[in-house]
Parts: structure tokens; sequence; C-alpha cells
């Protein structure tokens, strides 16, 4: 059984669309209750989580801020059999883990980390042979190219190694070593789980000082503890004091491996939300390293963000059991950011981007 990473950040083409969608609700009007919160749209959120609750989803957890502030974490539906769904139930995110390496690469940066192989100061236009034996024929590229996905990495999920199954086990020098002969055409834009299960080693070699370390521990102390993300951990661990929802679709195993980097972070709404805040209100990283992350590239990605150039940033998430997104906008004056993170444990439901997109229409009414 697999905690199988995103399959569903490919459809890159379907989530422009849906930001193309939320650009024509943000027409001029009603501007002024766009920027605060009420009761009454507390309530017209949870009653339309609870629409699709009854409609055969397990559950699904919200996370928003408005402009600096966490206004909503909360959840409705069965997280497990008897245990109700909260703000503080444990779902896993998938892609939406790459988010959090990609500021963990930026972070390093800009914290002066030195590349032990030749005592330079990491820059992420690095060349990502400085961190792998046996890698020459990739010549320089740089880790940057991992970051926005255009090193011309296969993904592994499509092709993984001969004899294994992304349906099974596989021990992460497997997976390193298969990664590392795949061919490369570096340019065009191609989604890719490979590039992003790399990083994760870039961080831990850099942040250990020893090859390949704990990228998790490096994740824990850099990212969550400034962001204050007490209910945050990786899947294949045990949190026995943070209650976890449990997953509903064709692959609902846990084999850690496969996700390490581009789809393990296990979290809450509650958690979310402070991500959100500490990554648009500078806890995390420069207001130029933020930028770095959120600059769109041709193809529509940034680093660890899909973005469309107009202020508005996302990413979705599919790993065996679950979905999750989180998308982030502008608000109307400039001035702020709206977040909404979503939660399901349930890996058929179709559905987030749209009812993002009614969350968005209830903010703005």
């Amino acid at each position: 059984m697999l905690a199988l990473p995103l399959r569903d950040c490919e459809r890159g083409t379907g989530m422009r669309n849906f930001l193309v969608a939320i650009l024509l609700l943000f027409i001029p009007v009603g501007t002024a209750s766009a920027q605060t919160w009420s009761a009454l749209k507390e309530q017209a959120v949870l009653d339309l989580l609870q629409r699709y609750v009854a409609s055969g989803v397990p559950s699904i957890a919200v996370g928003i801020t408005l402009r600096g502030t966490a206004v909503l974490e909360s959840a409705v539906g069965e997280a497990a059999p008897g245990l109700a769904a909260t703000g503080h139930t444990a779902y896993r995110i998938g892609s939406v883990t790459k988010q959090f390496t990609a500021a963990a690469v930026l972070a390093l940066q800009e914290d002066g980390a030195t590349v032990r192989y030749n005592g330079r100061r990491f820059t992420i236009d690095e060349p990502v042979t400085s961190f792998f034996e046996g890698l020459d024929r990739w010549g320089p590229l740089p880790v940057r190219a991992l970051l926005t996905m255009t090193a011309g990495l296969p993904d592994y999920l499509h092709y993984p190694p001969p004899g294994y199954s992304v349906a099974g086990p596989i021990a992460p020098d497997v997976l390193r070593g298969w990664i590392k002969q795949m061919p490369i055409a570096p340019g065009p834009w191609q989604y890719c789980n490979s590039c992003y299960s790399l990083l994760a080693d870039v961080v831990a070699n850099l942040s250990s000082g020893a090859s390949f370390g704990d990228y998790h521990d490096y994740l824990r102390r850099r990212i969550f503890a400034p962001a204050g993300m007490t209910e945050s951990f990786f899947v294949g661990e045990d949190s026995p004091e943070i209650p976890q929802a449990m997953g509903h679709g064709s692959l609902t195993g846990s084999m850690p491996s496969w996700a390490r980097g581009a789809g393990d972070i296990v979290t809450t709404a509650a958690d979310m939300n402070r991500w959100n805040l500490a990554f648009f209100g500078g806890r995390i990283l420069s207001p130029q390293g933020v930028a770095t992350l959120l600059a769109p590239s041709t193809a529509g990605y940034g680093m660890g963000w899909f973005a469309n150039g107009a202020g508005q940033w996302w990413h979705e998430g599919q790993i065996g059991g679950f979905k999750a997104m989180n998308a982030a906008f502008r608000s109307f004056d400039g001035q702020g950011i709206v977040t909404i993170s979503l939660m399901t444990n349930s890996e058929r439901f179709e559905n987030l981007p749209q009812v993002a997109q009614q969350i968005f229409q209830i903010l703005i009414n």
C-alpha cells in the first residue's frame, strides 16, 4: 500500500483555469465587505462544506487568513469512524509539501549555508553536481532548475525503477540512484516529483554537513518552529497527540521514501494558517526570498507554487487517500494577502478548486 505522491498537480492547465475563474470574481464591487470577516461568512463557509460532506465526502478541513489574521480553522465531517474532524485534525497534503521544500532551499541560501564539496556559499545557481556523485553528464544544471521544474527530469511516478512499483516500498538510496540515471533535457517545464525528491537531499546535505542527513529535522527547526507549526509531522511518523484523518481511496498506505520532499507533510488547517501567515509575513524568508519563490516562469510555475503573475498563487496535492490545496491572492487594496487551505480525506474528491472558488465568492459578497 502506498502513500502516493501528488498526481493532480500535473493538471497545471486545469489549475490555471481555476485562477482565471477566480480573477473573474474580482470585479471592483463589494470591496469593503471583502476586507472583513463575520459570523455570517463563517457559517456560510461551513454550510458549504457540509453540503459536500452530505454528498458523500468523509470530511473537509478549511483554514482562512485575511490580511495577516487567521479567521477560520475548522472542519466538517468524520476524520475517522466516530472521530469528528476539526481544525486540529491532521491530513496528508501531498504536493503542497513542495512549498515547504522550496522555502527550505531558499532559507539555506539566505542563512549562508556552505557547500561542503567546494566550500562555496550556497546559492540556488549552484550546480546539482555539487551534491551528488556520478552526475557529470548533467553538466552545470543548477539547483534552480529543480525548484522551477525545468530540469527536464522524468517523473519517477511514471518511470519507477525496474522491478519496483509506486504501489510498494522503495529504499531511499534506490530511488536516489534511479533518479541519477534518468536522462535530462533542461528547458521546457514539466511536473517533476523527481526534482523535489532531489531537493530534499540537497537540504539534508547543506543543513547537516553530511550527505543525505535529516531533511525532516531541518524543516522542523527552520520552517515549522518559526511559523509556530506545532501540529505538523511527516508520512510514516506517529504523532499520537494529534488526531489523524483516515484516508479513503485506492492507495491509502504509507511509503515515505516515494513522498520525501515531494509530498510527505501531514498537517492541520490551523498549522496551514500558521504557515501562510509566517511565509507571507516574512518570518520564514526575506521579502526577496518570498518574491523569488512566487515569481512565475513562462509555464506559470514559480518554486513550489503555481503563479499567474497577477498576485495569485496556489498548489494542489494528492497522496493516497487524501487531497489538499493551498491558495493565496493579494487583497483588493494590495496591502494584504488572503489565503485558503483545504484538505480532505478522500482521494476521489475532484472539487477542491470549485470549493475554493465558492469560498472566494463568499469572501467578496
